[in-house]
């Protein structure tokens, strides 16, 4: 009782603002104070603190104060000052083999010094007598322990190649491109997408959104939509528009999507730079995310607008280039898509390729395992 009336008193002393949550606090100590609450009740308390809390980030958030891009960066600050061996710091696996590696040795001598002279001694006794034994266990552990770090050093420097495999052909960051040619074909897709998925009750994401212009018209006739993104001014722009964004690159997302969890996906800028074979397993992981029926769409730019000399940057520095229109017909139907079709936009700007989901894949495995 009396930690309780010293709470209320402590509460009133910082004449915190009413609005942000001191009225509720005063409020449930007040009552406190006359009898004790049960634990659902505390949880009540706790669940309107936290929507209270995530009320006001959202306010702060919209107001511009705290855009996406900069939330983002201090999140990935923040998981490189995480103390090491947690599993998200950048360096971790080689500092947690340097902390595995300074302990994997067994010392059987075993000290003996006391402030007592007599436990000293009997301590002394004690390893002389087991001396035999402790030698016996020792070897074999260092024996095993020598093995496994050996193993894992084999296992570092495979790992290691790979990454940097992957890092080879991995897509240039967007950072670097700026502007891409997609934004000039999403402008000129936006009326075809939105007849196109219309009628879609569930979610929908757009991979790669740019600006957010093609999620924001989407939005007004209704429709669930996020987009994902990476460059930093186009996340915040589409994050004042009060749209849902995420900040990861398509694949990477996609890896983390449920199982036909998706009604819609959209997907441009990314099928012109990518190379053949991040093309086709971009592909797998959008019939992976999309639910039966649900449409595929691909905003396709023409060699004339990726080849513009406005975009020299993400011509030289792409792995791929756009692929013909065919190629991309081909692909979707060999993957188990169905109802393809083709739409020239205007201005010479590229295509909007767009096929639905069949219920049953064509003989492929789309298993992610099986990948």
């Amino acid at each position: 009782m009396a930690g309780d009336l010293q709470g209320k008193d402590r509460v009133e002393e910082l004449s915190l603002d009413p609005v942000n949550s001191s009225e509720r606090v005063n409020e449930y100590l007040a009552e406190k104070t006359d009898k004790p609450k049960d634990k659902s009740e505390a949880e009540r308390f706790i669940d309107e603190a936290r929507s209270r809390i995530e009320q006001r980030v959202a306010e702060l958030k919209l107001s511009g104060k705290f855009p996406a891009s900069k939330i983002d960066r201090m999140n990935r600050i923040y998981h490189e000052l995480l103390p090491k061996g947690t599993g998200k710091y950048e360096g971790d696996f080689e500092a947690a083999y340097k902390l595995t590696d300074r302990v994997a040795y067994m010392d059987v001598d075993v000290p003996t010094e006391s402030r007592k002279p007599i436990v000293g001694l009997v301590k002394k006794v004690l390893r002389l007598s087991m001396a035999w034994y402790l030698t016996y266990v020792s070897q074999q552990f260092n024996n095993f322990t020598s093995h496994l770090m050996r193993l894992i050093t084999v296992f570092n420097v495979r790992l290691s190649r790979l990454e940097a495999e992957l890092d080879r052909r991995s897509f240039p960051p967007l950072k670097f491109l700026g502007d891409t040619a997609s934004l000039k074909v999403v402008d000129e897709a936006t009326k075809t997408v939105s007849s196109l998925l219309q009628d879609t009750s569930g979610r929908i994401c757009h991979l790669e959104a740019g600006t957010g212009s093609l999620a924001k018209a989407l939005r007004e006739v209704g429709l669930n939509v996020y987009c994902v993104e990476t460059r930093d001014n186009y996340v915040d722009a589409i994050e004042a528009q009060g749209i849902e964004v995420v900040i990861e690159s398509p694949n990477l997302h996609l890896n983390s999507v449920a199982a036909e969890s998706l009604s819609g996906l959209i997907v441009s800028g990314v099928v012109d730079r990518a190379s053949n074979s991040d093309r086709v397993e971009l592909l797998q992981n959008c019939h992976f995310v999309l639910a039966p029926g649900s449409l595929l769409v691909l905003l396709l730019a023409s060699s004339e607008v990726f080849d513009d000399p406005s975009n020299h940057l993400e011509h030289d520095l792409s792995d791929g280039r756009p692929l013909a229109v065919e190629t991309w017909t081909f692909l979707l139907d060999i993957l188990g898509f169905e109802e393809i079709q083709v739409q020239s936009l205007p201005n010479l700007a590229g295509s909007v390729v767009s096929g639905r989901r069949s219920i049953k894949a064509k003989g492929t495995k789309l298993d992610r395992e099986a990948r």
